[in-house]
């Protein structure tokens, strides 16, 4: 494998469209030089277990990837107003959002799409070992998350 690109190599920071990768660290951080990519909404879960449940989901989701980019089968790029669109639904309503799932507008219910995807991921899972990790997310599906725990307790 060819040694990982150093932020001044990239195009956008040839162009000045960013100083540098930090520019970048919203969501996802990637690190060319090391070759990882950090996930940031891993620190944002109530509980340790939800917390491993969404390093395992993301695992099988980089897995999964991983083998279709080698198969020659990348999935296509979602248009980032879609991109944006339902990461604004999902931090307005979390689980209780509706995801648009393509450039027509067709659309489902973040717990229908979680749960499909938890589904199309169980392969990876049991090949990475993590299967039992991604069981708390189903509790999440069906108990809206921790805002609806917080708010039993305090009520």
């Amino acid at each position: 494998m060819p040694p990982a690109p150093t932020s001044g190599n990239w195009p956008s920071t040839r162009c000045q469209a960013i100083e540098s990768l930090k520019d970048l660290w919203w969501d996802i951080r990637p690190n060319p030089s090391y070759g990882t990519v950090e996930i940031r909404i891993c620190d944002g879960t109530a509980r340790p277990c939800e917390t491993l449940a969404l390093v395992a989901l993301i695992q099988c989701l980089a897995a999964s990837l991983d083998d279709q980019i080698a198969a020659g089968c990348p999935p296509p790029a979602p248009a980032l107003w879609r991109l944006r669109e339902n990461k604004w639904r999902a931090a307005r309503w979390g689980m209780e959002a509706n995801l648009i799932l393509d450039d027509e507008g067709k659309w489902a219910p973040m717990r229908d799409v979680v749960r499909d995807l938890l589904q199309q991921l169980q392969p990876w899972a049991r090949r990475l070992g993590c299967l039992e990790y991604l069981q708390p997310l189903h509790l999440v599906l069906e108990d809206r998350g921790s805002v609806h725990r917080q708010r039993r307790i305090y009520q």
